[in-house]
């Protein structure tokens, strides 16, 4: 009875082991080291493959970034130059009236611009 029990536990401890393994069906079937050895193989080369993708995304946010903060160096001097501008022209006496433009005189333009043309002003930023 004792030689029974043994060869269910045997019969119980290999097919538990089958069903982690898979069973062998014929002589083509990769070992589980084989396969084993084949995945941590393929683990290494995609953490490579990983590890460029981050290096190289990283650079490229770098580079992003870089360029915002140069962009918004860019629009900062823009701003200056328009808040100069409009100083300049408080300073002058006030703001032209755009609202009259196509139907003042030329004397009437002179005496809201100055006697300058568009093109002069323009000239005169930062």
């Amino acid at each position: 009875m004792a030689g029974g029990t043994a060869n269910e536990a045997l019969k119980d401890r290999v097919s538990r082991l089958e069903n982690f393994v898979g069973v062998l069906e014929d002589d083509s079937v990769v070992p589980l080291s084989v396969s084993t050895e084949q995945h941590a193989i393929e683990l290494v080369d995609l953490r490579k493959i990983l590890d460029d993708f981050i290096t190289e995304m990283s650079a490229r946010i770098s580079n992003i970034m870089r360029m915002w903060c140069s962009m918004i160096d860019i629009v900062k001097i823009n701003l200056k130059c328009l808040e100069d501008d409009v100083a300049l022209i408080k300073n002058r006496g006030g703001l032209v009236d755009f609202k009259v433009v196509g139907s003042t005189s030329s004397t009437e333009k002179k005496k809201n611009n100055g006697g300058k043309k568009a093109k002069d002003w323009t000239n005169q930023r930062c």
